[in-house]
């Protein structure tokens, strides 16, 4: 059944993710080239295919000329993060028991380097290890989406004169969660649910059940709207393979600047600290729409790019769980603060140029990315 069910999900190339060592701009992010202090070899370089069963399950970033630092999250998930455990690779070793296998990564990066870059995450899965692999990229909603209104009247007077009465204007329906009724062609339409049209026309009164026209996931951004196939309300589906040969292959993410973004790094910086910023919560943007009531059409963005190793019931034999930091200010230093704000002292500009999860707060970005 399982075979069938990998027929609709995507096969993602990725590409390598950034070890634990801060990599200069000069060469390129890798683990060592030689056995490490307990003897493990080193991972293979980029998503070539080549699996090494004894450099374990790792994620790892490929890029050349980017200043990164990928390592184990000194926090728990749903904790706010600091900023040590730099020397901790993002590497799960060969034969660790499963429960020991759940880990958190950060990738840390510059602001702008996060900006401008396309990312390529590499994943290593050795062979015999799991059954499944699945990958779930990071997406979230950028615009909120919700039912519409359940009536929309108008009335036509003798001389065409439209009288608008509930939820029209000049005869058109209105939804505040169709956001292209402001004449933008690159806004969405999340309205859903369906509405009773009445128009009174001289008298003659008709009443039509009609859609909305919506769909919750046209409010969704994030890498997995650009890299997965998308379902009929245009959800992202996951990508599933066959585990048991192990795998080393790429997921590449779209920097911020492809994607048309003018002032912020969300669309694939998706780090948050959801103590300090969110309630204890995720940022809003991350939850489940509350306005679409549809538990079906509800759905839960994906905060993380996850890469889940998994038995033939679908339980979990380890994963790894992604976050990427961006950084007000250079450098990347073990100990530091990402979030330096205030001004440039010598050119007065801000230090904070890009927009992260910290800054939003609990607000949909919109159109504000």
């Amino acid at each position: 059944m399982k075979a069938l069910f990998s027929l609709f999900f995507v096969l993602v190339f990725l590409s390598a993710c950034g070890s634990a060592i801060n990599s200069d701009k000069a060469s390129v992010p890798d683990f060592a080239t030689a056995p490490d202090s307990s003897g493990d070899p080193a991972p293979p370089s980029g998503g070539g295919g080549v699996v090494v069963d004894e450099a374990g399950f790792f994620l790892k970033l490929s890029n050349t000329g980017l200043t990164t630092v990928m390592h184990v999250s000194d926090a728990a998930y749903g904790a706010d993060a600091g900023t040590t455990n730099f020397s901790a690779e993002c590497r799960i070793p060969y034969g660790t028991a499963p429960a020991l296998s759940d880990y958190v990564c950060i990738l840390e990066m510059d602001e702008l380097d996060t900006f401008f870059n396309d990312l390529k995450i590499q994943y290593h899965i050795p062979s015999g290890m799991c059954n499944y692999i699945r990958v779930r990229p990071y997406w979230f909603y950028s615009y909120e989406p919700g039912d519409g209104p359940s009536t929309a009247s108008y009335e036509v007077l003798a001389d065409g004169t439209i009288v608008d009465h509930i939820n029209t204007v000049n005869g058109v329906a209105q939804c505040m969660y169709n956001y292209t009724l402001d004449g933008s062609s690159n806004k969405p339409n999340c309205c859903v649910g369906t509405y009773n049209s009445i128009v009174n026309n001289q008298g003659q009164v008709t009443s039509t059940i009609t859609e909305w026209g919506g769909a919750v996931g046209a409010c969704i951004e994030g890498p997995a709207k650009y890299t997965q196939v998308l379902d009929e309300n245009r959800f992202p589906y996951n990508s599933i393979f066959y585990g048991l040969s192990g795998i080393n292959s790429e997921y590449s993410v779209k920097g911020p600047i492809a994607t048309r973004a003018l002032a912020s790094t969300v669309v694939s910086s998706n780090y948050y600290n959801p103590v300090a910023d969110h309630g204890n919560n995720r940022p809003l943007a991350m939850r489940a729409p509350a306005a679409v009531t549809n538990a079906t059409l509800a759905r839960t963005p994906q905060d993380t790019y996850t890469f889940e190793c998994l038995d033939d019931a679908d339980d979990f034999i380890a994963r790894i769980r992604l976050f990427i930091r961006e950084w007000n200010t250079s450098p990347i230093a073990e100990g530091g603060n990402p979030n330096v704000v205030g001004n440039e002292p010598v050119y007065g500009t801000p230090n904070n140029d890009y927009s992260d999860w910290g800054d939003f707060g609990n607000v949909y970005p919109a159109s504000n990315l």
